[in-house]
């Protein structure tokens, strides 16, 4: 082989090993580029994912709270059932004395009459 052809030859491969390491670059430069979004959507997840957090310990939260009010409406719903026992309690002995003023007065009727048929 001829230097010239020789030196054709080594031009030709020297500009595609340039174009080749030209290409290289330009990927290498779109996979950085790549990278950088994947890394930014990757701490959008981590943002997404700490505040989907938040709220999920806010609703623990709220159940915790939620869980208070209810027992504070058993504690509530407790005493107005002894409230009614006792009322109820009060109620039946209300009846009980109301009758036996009733026979009392009854008798005290009786007793009345049994004076008024005496009188002259």
């Amino acid at each position: 082989m001829s230097d010239e052809r020789f030196e054709r030859l080594e031009r030709k491969i020297d500009g595609l090993t340039t174009a080749v390491v030209s290409r290289f670059d330009q990927v290498d430069a779109r996979l950085d580029h790549v990278d950088q979004r994947l890394d930014q959507v990757d701490a959008r997840f981590d943002q997404v994912d700490a505040r989907f957090d938040q709220v999920d310990a806010r609703f623990d939260q709220v159940d915790a709270r939620f869980d208070q009010v209810d027992a504070r409406f058993d504690q509530v719903d407790a005493r107005f059932d002894r409230l009614e026992k006792y009322l109820k309690s009060i109620e039946t002995t209300q009846g009980h004395i109301n009758g036996e003023l009733s026979d009392q007065v009854a008798d005290h009727e009786r007793r009345i009459a049994m004076l008024d048929s005496r009188r002259p």
